[in-house]
């Protein structure tokens, strides 16, 4: 079958979608060089649009210029921030989307404006008694607060967040009030700062029933103390925690309809689970399932009900630790020729494995904190994991990285 992947990073779910046999064309931000490992064609907005700034409106000029006959079209990041540009991938085209469709989108989008609203996403779980961070929408929202408990710590984020970026904590709320500038409240929000583990649990869900799929631990970008995205570790919680998480996924997916493959961010504090947020589409850390479920994974979006079974997958599987870590450049920086010779490299020695992916192409430019590559790491150990990525990240930086 033909399919076309999207989004801003599309070789997780191309290599996903590879699998089960799929016939790709790529269309994201990067267009990495390993994507012709795993697609037929590839366009991207680096390499092939005359803008190079990422936005999704490019994303969709790029497949109506490139649409070649393909049955389906799957999404990944940031394509659920604009459900108003999904429907226009499928005008006037014999295209099936797989995943979620608009109309879900906007359902489960956090709204801006009162908490109070009742099809709120975080209000519905409120309902179902899920414990939650609080929630601050507006000034007037942030003053009521602060008279109840000033001394918390809060995050202002985006409505439209992605990879952890534009994130900042505030100590208290007083402080929160002397920085933040009215016209922000329209674009950002503040969330309850709690201590613990940021997670997120992967689910397939047919509209009616979820079944987890996998639950990893979130990591921060190595090089920097921020909140940005740094990469995934699959692990396994108790059985209780997972008995929660499938609880939280199924309330999701029959109030309001998921489909596919979806992905709960929380915090895994002393005190239980905190929700933090969905994200309605085939998230990065999917990828780290795959010698779990195999073809299996990318198939999970044809089935009309949603195999029992695939919790128990999971949940019996005998695998080392492993991750997905990525490489922020940590000065600018320009990719020598050698990079090509990492297409298919793999190092393997008695402490784990590593392997690139991502790759940038040879000339490439890469400003510094922008991703350069992502290492997949598989060790027995969480210490020795983390030192396998040291010797990868060493050995890509004399290799195939030339400071400019």
């Amino acid at each position: 079958m033909k399919v076309i992947v999207s989004g801003f990073s599309g070789r997780a779910l191309s290599e996903t979608a590879a699998q089960a046999g799929c016939n790709i064309s790529c269309i994201d931000f990067f267009g990495d060089l390993d994507l012709k490992k795993f697609c037929r064609k590839n366009f991207s907005i680096k390499h092939d649009s005359a803008e190079k700034n990422y936005s999704t409106q490019i994303l969709l000029d790029l497949i109506e210029n490139n649409y070649d006959d393909e049955q389906y079209f799957v999404y990944s990041s940031d394509w659920d921030n604009k459900p108003e540009l999904l429907n226009k991938v499928l005008t006037g085209k014999d295209i099936k989307l797989l995943g979620n469709s608009a109309e879900t989108l906007q359902k489960v989008k956090l709204k801006r404006g009162s908490i109070t609203d009742k099809q709120d996403l975080f209000s519905f779980l409120k309902r179902k008694k899920f414990s939650l961070p609080k929630i601050i929408k507006s000034e007037e929202e942030l003053k009521k607060e602060k008279k109840i408990d000033s001394n918390r710590k809060y995050l202002l984020k985006p409505y439209l967040s992605g990879g952890g970026k534009n994130i900042k904590l505030y100590p208290d709320l007083s402080t929160a009030q002397k920085e933040i500038e009215k016209e922000m409240w329209n674009n950002f929000y503040l969330q309850q700062y709690i201590e613990g583990k940021v997670s997120s649990a992967l689910f397939a869900a047919d509209e009616k029933n979820a079944e987890i799929l996998g639950v990893t631990e979130q990591l921060k970008d190595l090089t920097k103390d921020s909140f940005k995205y740094g990469g995934n570790i699959l692990i396994k919680p108790d059985l209780e925690i997972i008995s929660q998480l499938k609880k939280m996924a199924s309330e999701l997916t029959e109030n309001f309809g998921l489909k596919g493959i979806n992905g709960i961010d929380f915090i895994l504090s002393s005190d239980g689970i905190y929700f933090i947020e969905l994200n309605p589409r085939f998230t990065a850390a999917v990828e780290l399932l795959l010698p779990i479920f195999g073809a299996e994974l990318f198939e999970l979006y044809f089935y009309d009900r949603i195999d029992q079974n695939l919790s128990e997958k999971y949940i019996s599987s005998e695998m080392p630790l492993y991750a997905k870590i990525i490489y922020y450049a940590k000065s600018d920086l320009t990719v020598k020729r050698e990079i090509t010779e990492l297409l298919d490299y793999k190092s393997v020695n008695m402490n784990g494995k590593y392997e690139f992916r991502d790759l940038p192409h040879p000339g490439e430019e890469i400003e510094k904190h922008d991703p350069v590559s992502t290492v997949l790491v598989s060790s027995g150990s969480r210490q020795k994991l983390f030192e396998m990525c040291r010797k990868a990240f060493a050995f890509l930086e004399e290799f195939a990285l030339e400071e400019v």
